[in-house]
């Protein structure tokens, strides 16, 4: 498996798998427009994770942002999405992204880990927590790095 920045003729499995994660049918041209100001913008982070060969398998896709944070005192990385196939979680894809994460994170120097995730997703919560992540409202599913972990461990 091969985890790679993407390059704009990654759209359309970049799109096919956003809609995967959202589980609906997304503006395409809108997603389109929005993925190339991403391509351009040195804060973000696209990454997909495929398997190279004949036919390349795309795996997953993640997109981090590094920026400040006035109310964190520092910059922070945050997840904005993260897919893994279906049929192939529980399979490391996800932990490979997780850690490319972490790395990109502690390469910009960021104080913290943050990403947002659904409710519904609880299985996707347990990779997080397994993954040192920690609750900060439950409500809202807003998961964070403890400062101190960042840049150091993984927790644990």
């Amino acid at each position: 498996m091969e985890i790679r920045n993407t390059q704009l003729s990654d759209s359309d499995t970049v799109y096919a798998l956003l809609c995967e994660l959202e589980a609906k049918e997304l503006d395409k041209e809108a997603v389109t427009r929005l993925y190339r100001q991403g391509l351009e913008d040195p804060t973000v982070h696209y990454l997909l994770a495929e398997e190279p060969g004949t036919e390349t398998v795309h795996l997953g896709f993640m997109s981090l942002q590094v920026r400040p944070f006035l109310h964190r005192a520092g910059t922070v990385t945050e997840v904005m999405e993260l897919i893994v196939r279906a049929h192939i979680r529980s399979w490391g894809v996800g932990q490979r992204l997780f850690d490319r994460a972490l790395e990109i994170a502690r390469n910009n120097g960021s104080v913290q880990l943050e990403l947002c995730s659904n409710v519904l997703r609880t299985r996707t919560h347990q990779f997080y927590e397994r993954n040192g992540m920690n609750r900060d409202q439950p409500q809202a599913a807003r998961a964070h790095r403890p400062k101190s972990a960042v840049g150091i461990s993984r927790g644990g």
